[in-house]
């Protein structure tokens, strides 16, 4: 009997079996939000690797973002002449811009106080070397943009005054009940480079001296204030300190012109090595310690200079210094010394070719923080994650793609009610990207994240069904149609705007639809007739089209070629066979004319007898009132049919 019990279930298990040991982990993705603004100009948020270039020190925020006393998420940015503050609503759109007369040369960052006040950095170069001048000064606003005062910092020329503001750093600022606090990168006038703190007393807008920290050839700054009311610094030093430095002695604790901290983190090399292969993301307050949060070549040896950055957490005791979870360490020289660095956790461990860079951070709720980071190849950005992890030092996600959102890598993240806001822009067309991640929530549309690309994304009308093919890469894999994914067409007969949509299968779930363009077929027997001053142009008419578009331009006879002709223009030369004399035939953007017609033939006025003109027409088809336009014919040229 016994027997007859283990054979059923031993079948019963075997019917079982292949279900279970083929079901796959379900894959997952961020939950996204972003939205696409327009600013009054170009900016580019690249922080350490500035249009790509891989510097070993961070730059000034060119967008600096907060939450206002409202609980709006506010961004400002500036250019040549103003500053501008934007509000956004809801759907991350820009409601109102506060435009500020831009206060002095350089802006280091702008902030706000509970009271709705904004304080803007700012601060300007001494060009001549010699002192005597301001520069560096905190600006105080109204929530109008109205200037009600400003804290300015003369220097004397003294070798440790600031010489120029804003230089291979950053600029972080926090407040301590009505001490407005700022830690600057900046170049002294003997010639080095380190951080400055500069405090404010924002009730009467004088100087403050309660803290200060300094480390030396500081790429990059980190400020907080923690809950208990204590101003902690973080910096990136590659000499004193060479590694990351959190001075949590800050309150009044001087030697000299130093008030140097701990070095939880050290780098390999010599003492004023520029080159750390490193960079700082932030530092934050945890219900267990500060957090410290960075990217780094794992080894502290000579190998460090060839490794790939990878993200890291430590957490440190703010009263002992010491690192208090239980995670990995690392031995090694750093300057004449050696150095241990102990409870690292490492969040990323890539073993190929690829690497991080622009990072960020922010404390959810003080029991847990996020860290986001963009992958790179060589110079190919890859994709965007980020991994929640508990005080105690337990990743609760680990490494969620991110949809190839972009970081602005000089920047805090900002966080409130259960969402982290960031701002990034390329630099391109006065636009950017305002995102908002919900932490508390995950996606298994993990398509979203996948690189789709179809063969073709505009093909001509055939009277059949068009299917370009599919090809769909995820993390570096390119997966198989109908064992990873299908795919389905809709609206992809007739011309107009044809669907595409791909459906994941197994762990690579989710939808996510394309689209591509059915075109109408180019124009045939395109000819022309000339009589007199007067061009008729005929063609075959075309199917589906609804009407044509003849493009013309006009090229305008002068003996001489124009200079500083304006817009885009184009010329070609003509030898005159009995005089010898070459004349200039010249177009402009503002000689290019067109009309449209529904039939096959138009009849032109050519003004100008000795003007030339090039024809060339499109077909187009009207759908859901937005014209479908087919490609250009080959040029007709006037004057070859004379």
């Amino acid at each position: 009997m016994k027997r007859k019990i283990l054979i059923v279930f031993l079948l019963i298990f075997m019917m079982f079996a292949p279900v279970i040991s083929y079901a796959e982990e379900q894959l997952e993705t961020a939950v996204l939000d972003v939205n696409s603004v327009s600013l009054e100009t170009t900016i580019h948020t690249g922080s350490y690797d500035e249009y790509g270039k891989n510097w070993n020190w961070n730059k000034v925020s060119p967008i600096s973002d907060f939450i206002d006393p409202n609980n709006i998420y506010t961004i400002a940015y500036t250019d040549d002449k103003n500053v501008y503050i934007s509000h956004t609503d809801d759907s991350l759109n820009i409601t109102d811009t506060i435009t500020i007369e831009k206060p002095m040369e350089l802006i280091g960052g702008v902030c706000c106080d509970k009271n709705g006040n904004f304080y803007i950095a700012c601060g300007q170069s001494d060009k001549k070397g010699k002192g005597g001048i301001v520069t560096f000064a905190i600006y105080q606003y109204d929530f109008t943009g109205k200037q009600i005062g400003k804290c300015e910092y003369k220097t004397t020329g003294d070798e440790w005054d600031t010489k120029i503001p804003f230089d291979a750093g950053n600029c972080v600022m926090t407040f301590k009940e009505d001490i407005l606090i700022c830690s600057y990168a900046r170049e002294m006038y003997n010639g080095h480079q380190s951080n400055d703190v500069f405090c404010v007393n924002t009730s009467d807008m004088t100087e403050n001296t309660d803290y200060d920290s300094y480390c030396s050839h500081s790429f990059n700054q980190a400020v907080i204030t923690t809950s208990n009311g204590k101003v902690i610094f973080a910096d990136h030093g590659d000499a004193y300190a060479r590694g990351f430095q959190i001075n949590f002695k800050s309150d009044s604790v001087m030697n000299g012109h130093y008030s140097m901290g701990i070095v939880p983190f050290h780098f390999y090399g010599n003492i004023g090595d520029n080159f750390t292969n490193a960079r700082l993301t932030g530092i934050g307050e945890l219900d267990t310690g500060i957090a410290l949060v960075g990217s780094s070549a794992k080894s502290m040896k000579e190998t460090f200079k060839k490794e790939k950055q990878q993200m890291f957490l430590q957490i440190i005791d703010s009263e002992t210094g010491e690192s208090i979870i239980n995670a990995s360490s690392r031995t090694g020289t750093s300057g004449e010394d050696s150095y241990t660095d102990t409870g690292i956790l490492w969040l990323t461990n890539s073993t190929d070719n690829t690497e991080v860079r622009a990072s960020a951070m922010a404390v959810i709720d003080k029991d847990k923080l996020i860290v986001m980071w963009e992958k790179w190849d060589n110079n190919n950005f890859v994709n965007s994650y980020y991994s929640i992890i508990s005080s105690d030092g337990k990743i609760l996600k680990d490494s969620i793609p991110m949809q190839h959102a972009r970081m602005n890598g000089a920047e805090e993240l900002k966080y409130q009610d259960g969402f982290v806001y960031w701002t990034y822009s390329e630099g391109k067309n006065n636009t950017a990207q305002i995102y908002r991640l919900d932490v508390n929530k995950t996606s298994n549309n993990i398509l979203l994240d996948a690189s789709i690309t179809l063969s073709s994304e505009s093909v001509k009308y055939t009277g059949k069904a068009i299917k370009p093919s599919v090809t769909v890469t995820y993390n570096g894999k390119k997966l198989k149609k109908d064992t990873n994914y299908t795919v389905s067409f809709a609206d992809n007969k007739n011309i107009g705007i044809a669907k595409v949509k791909i459906t994941g299968k197994g762990k690579y779930s989710g939808t996510i639809t394309k689209t591509f363009e059915i075109i109408p077929k180019s124009v045939t027997n395109f000819s022309a007739k000339l009589t007199k001053n007067k061009m008729k142009l005929s063609w075959k008419k075309v199917s589906q089209a609804t009407g044509y578009e003849i493009r013309i331009r006009k090229y305008a006879k002068s003996s001489s070629l124009k200079k500083n002709l304006t817009g885009g223009y184009s010329y070609y030369t003509e030898k005159d066979a009995e005089s010898g004399t070459i004349y200039y035939y010249i177009s402009t953007d503002s000689d290019i004319t067109y009309r449209t017609t529904t039939k096959t033939s138009l009849t032109y006025t050519q003004k100008g007898t000795e003007d030339r003109f090039v024809y060339c027409i499109r077909p187009y088809k009207t759908v859901d009132d937005v014209k479908i336009y087919g490609e250009w014919s080959d040029e007709l040229y006037s004057w070859l049919l004379k």
